[in-house]
């Protein structure tokens, strides 16, 4: 592995905008656009690009500068090519399109979502789990996780 500088899309010289979506079995329910200069400031998004407030980081909260469609698209086949109800699946918003950050099950800090967020995040929980068992009896196999999941560890 080695690490790059990855620039932003729309601020010339400063480090890429991190895009965090909360897919739930390809779903994307919410996304999470992080800005880390010169100050950090959040936005967060549903599933069609409109502004919500999550109640997590009310006190860093922008109007950000949006999310491309193709990066839902991209988080959406990612989620659904991995065998479990939910991922977060991070991209950076480069000049030349989105670059995978990082791929985690259990991200923190969920414990400060609003209430109302919180019930919807848990059906949706729910519903994707159903939606994989139902792929996963019908023997879908999950080709292309196996083939990451095999050369990490060959390395």
């Amino acid at each position: 592995m080695r690490e790059r500088l990855i620039l932003d899309d729309k601020v010339v010289d400063q480090p890429a905008r991190d895009i965090k979506f909360y897919t739930f079995y390809g779903q994307p329910l919410l996304a999470l656009e992080t800005v880390r200069i010169p100050k950090v400031q959040r936005c967060w998004y549903d599933n069609y690009s409109n502004l919500v407030n999550t109640g997590k980081y009310s006190k860093e909260l922008f109007v950000g500068h949006g999310i491309p469609p193709e990066f839902y698209e991209i988080a959406e086949r990612i989620g659904h090519s991995i065998p479990a109800p939910f991922v977060r699946v991070d991209l950076l918003a480069s000049p030349s399109g989105a670059v995978v950050n990082e791929i985690t099950p259990k991200p923190g800090g969920a414990h400060l979502f609003a209430a109302s967020i919180d019930n919807s995040l848990g059906n949706h929980l729910v519903s994707a789990d159903a939606r994989l068992r139902t792929d996963l009896i019908s023997g879908k196999k999950f080709e292309h996780f196996k083939s990451i999941q095999k050369h990490r560890t060959d390395i």
